[in-house]
C-alpha cells in the first residue's frame, strides 16, 4: 500500500467543522439565507465543544468518494470518526483484511499500522527535559464569543440548484484564516433536498482536495469508554506514544503536511 500523509491536527479541527449536521429550512418550509443555513449546520459545535454541555460525544460515519494522494483501496471505504472533548479521538478506515486507525486516550496516542505509518513520519526523539507538555485539549479555533456568531465568521455563496439538494461555498474570513493558516481553504457543502442536513463535504486548497460523503451522524451525551482503544486484530501492529513524545510527534506531522 502506497504512503500517504494525514492533514493536520489544525486543519482536522478546521475540518470537524463542517462535518457536524443541522436542519436548514425555515419554520415557513421555505429556504432560509445561507448564513442561517450554514449557522443550522454548525449548531452541534457549540453542544459539543462545550464544557457546559451534557451532550459530548460525536460520532460520525463518512464515505470517502475522493481524497488527492490516499491509495486506491481506501477510495469508498466508510471512514469512523469519534469526539469526546476534551481528549478522546478516533479516526477508524477499514479495508480488505485490514484496518487503519489513529486514536487518543487522554494522553497517550495510538495508531495502526504501526509499521506503516511510522514510514510515513517516523517518531521523533525522546525529549531531553523531562517535565515537557504533552496534548492539548481539543478545542475548536473559536472563542466562545466567536462560537456564539460562528456563521459570521465565514463569506458564504449560494451554489447552482442541485437535485439532490442545495449547495454552499464557504470559506473562513480572511482574517481568522491567516491566523489559522488556512488561507487557502475552501469548503463545499451539499445540503440534502430531503431534510435540510449535510450531505456531501468537500475540502480543498490548492493541490489537494477531499470529498466525502455523510453516512452517519450522531451527536451524544458521550460515548462507551471503549470506544477509544484499538480493537483486538489491531493489537499485533499498534505504536503507542505518550505525552510529550505525542507532542512532538503530532508537530512532526504538521510540519510533513505543509510541506508537501
Amino acid at each position: 500500500m502506497k504512503p500517504f500523509c494525514l492533514p493536520s491536527p489544525r486543519v482536522l479541527c478546521f475540518a470537524l467543522a463542517f462535518f457536524l449536521g443541522g436542519a436548514a429550512v425555515s419554520s415557513k418550509g421555505g429556504e432560509v439565507n445561507p448564513y442561517d443555513a450554514l449557522g443550522a449546520v454548525l449548531q452541534p459545535l457549540a453542544s459539543a465543544f462545550s464544557s457546559r454541555s451534557e451532550f459530548r460525544g460525536i460520532a460520525l460515519e463518512l464515505e470517502l468518494e475522493d481524497v488527492t494522494g490516499v491509495p486506491p483501496e481506501l477510495i469508498g471505504k466508510r471512514v469512523e470518526m469519534l469526539v469526546q472533548p476534551p481528549d478522546s479521538f478516533l479516526v477508524r478506515v477499514r479495508t480488505e483484511g485490514e484496518s487503519w486507525a489513529l486514536g487518543r486516550v487522554g494522553q497517550e496516542l495510538w495508531f495502526t499500522p504501526g509499521s506503516k505509518l511510522t514510514g510515513v513520519v517516523p517518531l521523533p526523539e525522546k525529549p531531553k527535559k523531562k517535565g515537557a507538555p504533552g496534548i492539548d485539549a481539543m478545542t475548536l479555533p473559536f472563542t466562545p464569543a466567536q462560537l456564539a456568531l460562528l456563521p459570521a465568521l465565514f463569506t458564504v455563496k449560494e451554489g447552482a440548484p442541485s437535485e439532490a439538494g442545495r449547495v454552499l461555498y464557504v470559506r473562513l474570513m480572511p482574517e481568522l484564516a491567516r491566523s489559522l493558516g488556512v488561507e487557502e481553504w475552501s469548503a463545499r457543502l451539499l445540503l440534502r433536498r430531503e431534510d435540510g442536513r449535510l450531505g456531501v463535504l468537500e475540502l480543498a486548497r490548492p493541490g489537494w482536495r477531499v470529498r466525502v460523503k455523510v453516512a452517519r451522524l450522531e451527536v451524544v451525551r458521550s460515548l462507551p469508554p471503549e470506544s477509544w482503544f484499538p480493537l483486538p486484530e489491531e493489537e499485533a501492529d499498534v505504536v503507542r506514544i505518550s505525552g510529550a513524545d505525542a507532542r512532538r510527534w503530532l508537530e512532526k506531522w504538521e510540519r510533513v503536511w505543509k510541506g508537501r
